[in-house]
């Protein structure tokens, strides 16, 4: 069976942006190999209002990013979002998502959701102990 994941968006960011880790995680999700990543459309228009935003992606680059998410993630309905961090409820979404695909990760660099370590089922982690995790 392959391992759940979620990623948020400053993962994805720096994966595409800034490579280490993070970029690991995100060529082996396109490999597809050993685990399944979810996200949701609330999380993939972050994802696409900050590239624009702040690094300045252009609508052609945009388009790539979110075909490249498209093919390589599980897009899908969350229901409810939860109101776990009340310090950034924008941060919440990933709970929700881990939540509806039953993930058995967040891979994050938000110290909000880190803070938690855990949420339900699904543990919280970073990428560099993820990588630990999957390769030990």
């Amino acid at each position: 069976m392959k391992i759940r994941v979620v990623l948020d968006t400053n993962v994805i960011v720096s994966a595409l942006t800034f490579g280490g880790k993070p970029q690991i995680i995100y060529e082996l999700l396109a490999l597809n190999s050993i685990f399944t990543a979810y996200s949701s459309e609330n999380a993939l228009g972050e994802l696409l209002r900050v590239l624009e935003r702040k690094f300045e992606y252009s609508s052609f680059r945009l388009q790539e990013v979110e075909k490249n998410i498209r093919e390589n993630f599980n897009i899908i309905g969350t229901g409810k979002i939860p109101n776990v961090i009340e310090s950034d409820p924008s941060d919440n979404k990933f709970l929700a998502i881990a939540d509806s695909a039953r993930a058995d990760y967040i891979i994050s660099g938000d110290r909000h959701l880190l803070e938690l370590k855990k949420y339900k089922k699904t543990e919280i982690i970073t990428p560099t102990k993820f990588l630990e995790e999957v390769s030990g």
